[in-house]
């Protein structure tokens, strides 16, 4: 199954003329199973700009936080539930703050009472 899966996969990937790999591993394994060029964009947070000492904002709120594509896979509707468990249990010194953009952005707009949705974000050098 994970050959056949592979091979899909490598069908997809001979799409681009370039793909980006998270790793040097799969770097190797596309550009010699795709003939494609490859380049390395690993994952990551910018640990300066997300620094621990930037997290507190000394208003007592607690905030969540999510970053990435708005999309119904993600199951960020699963929040509303938080949402109303934590009501439920009296919390009300809370904020979501939802970074990105997608489908689902609307709906979380609409049904989350304590929600910050900043759209997409990006920093400037």
């Amino acid at each position: 199954m994970e050959r056949v899966c592979g091979r899909g996969l490598l069908k997809y990937y001979e799409i681009p003329r370039l793909i980006l790999a998270p790793n040097p591993e799969i770097k190797q394994w596309l550009e010699r199973d795709t003939g494609r060029v490859c380049r390395i964009k690993p994952r990551g947070v910018d640990i300066n700009f997300f620094h621990p000492s930037r997290r507190d904002s000394g208003d007592g709120i607690f905030r969540f936080g999510y970053v990435g594509r708005l999309m119904r896979e993600k199951n960020l509707r699963f929040l509303a539930e938080v949402e109303r468990k934590l009501i439920a249990a009296g919390r009300t010194r809370y904020r979501f703050v939802i970074v990105g953009h997608g489908s689902e952005r609307p709906w979380l707009e609409k049904n989350l009472q304590r929600a910050d949705s900043t759209g997409v974000l990006t920093v400037r050098s």
